[in-house]
């Protein structure tokens, strides 16, 4: 919780009964802004506990939880595990907003045209997106 919620929304979040596990509220006391606030939010647990950070805008396809769910076994469980793999991202970026002469369209699919893979498969990237993605707890 930031630094600047109400007393009204600190006691709804403290009394709110939760009853899918447990729930811990952390309430900053300096200012962060968005990117802390975002950063934040997630506390792993232990080694299998894995987080889930979409932005307020973004809808997911009713099949999204079952495919996080095997790309984690895929990635992190099974026999070729990636080891500096961080997370998931669950949106496709159009633009490179890395470069240094300003924002570039990226499109993936045509990346893969002319090859034996799918113009829709997943793909390793080294830039993190905050619009939907899954977070694992360490990097291996």
């Amino acid at each position: 919780m930031d630094r600047g919620a109400d007393p009204v929304t600190i006691e709804f979040c403290s009394k709110f009964l939760w009853n899918h596990g447990s729930k811990n509220v952390r309430h900053r006391v300096i200012q962060g802004g968005l990117l802390p606030a975002v950063v934040e939010s997630y506390y792993p647990n232990d080694y299998n506990d894995y987080g889930i950070l979409l932005e307020d805008d973004v809808e997911v396809s009713p099949f999204y939880y079952l495919w996080v769910k095997y790309t984690i076994l895929k990635y992190r469980y099974g026999p070729a595990k990636y080891q500096r793999l961080f997370g998931i991202s669950l949106y496709g970026q159009r633009q490179m907003e890395l470069h240094m002469v300003g924002r570039r369209p990226y499109d993936p699919e045509s990346i893969f045209h002319g090859t034996k893979f799918p113009s829709r498969s997943p793909y390793l990237s080294q830039v993190p997106c905050s619009w939907g993605a899954v977070y694992f707890p360490e990097i291996k």
